[in-house]
């Protein structure tokens, strides 16, 4: 999937290109280019947690988590990779327990909260049963509104997500192009180059 993340906070913000490929049970690659295409940093998550390369300063480093990558490196990210690729592709069933602890209408659809164990707070799908918006915690509260693939080309489930945080930062990503295959993508395929 290639997209186009969008992030402000405080005033600043930043236009990112982005590859996004693996197999959402993993392991993930997210690569980041600043928008005339200088590598920013090759993300790679697995189950052992997100390694970071980041070409211009000749580093790799490793965190637990995408989040704690993302803090690092200065972005509010309030998603690891896998629930990230999960959204895209509308499959929130390994992230959403089995039930809700309250269903309210509202006139986007039907708002379930979440019990405290889920990674999210809540999640509102419209009448047709599409989510439509999310809410969660973590570093800051967030919430994200989620627009569904519109074009007749194949594609994810959604084309765009908009985050805000607590703390006042916003991303926007963007969905430009998206292919899925057949079979898993094989590890080797999906290792960071060596630096």
């Amino acid at each position: 999937m290639s997209a186009v993340i969008h992030y402000a906070k405080q005033g600043s913000g930043h236009r990112l290109l982005v590859d996004f490929f693996g197999n959402t049970n993993r392991p993930l690659r997210l690569d980041l280019k600043a928008s005339v295409g200088t590598v920013i940093a090759l993300w790679r998550e697995d189950d052992l947690g997100v390694t970071v390369a980041l070409p211009e300063k000749n580093e790799v480093r490793t965190f637990p988590d995408a989040t704690q990558a993302a803090a690092a490196l200065g972005m509010d990210l309030p998603f690891s990779l896998r629930q990230l690729a999960a959204i895209l592709l509308g499959q929130f069933d390994e992230f959403l327990p089995s039930t809700a602890s309250d269903a309210t209408q509202t006139k986007q659809g039907i708002r379930y909260t979440l019990p405290d164990t889920s990674p999210f707070s809540s999640i509102t799908l419209d009448f047709t049963g599409k989510a439509v918006h999310l809410t969660g915690h973590g570093a800051s509260a967030w919430n994200a509104e989620l627009t569904p693939w519109s074009s007749d080309i194949p594609g994810p489930a959604y084309e765009k997500i908009v985050v805000e945080t607590s703390d006042k930062a916003k991303i926007v990503l963007r969905v430009k192009s998206f292919a899925q295959f057949q079979e898993p993508m094989p590890d080797t395929g999906l290792e960071l180059p060596v630096m």
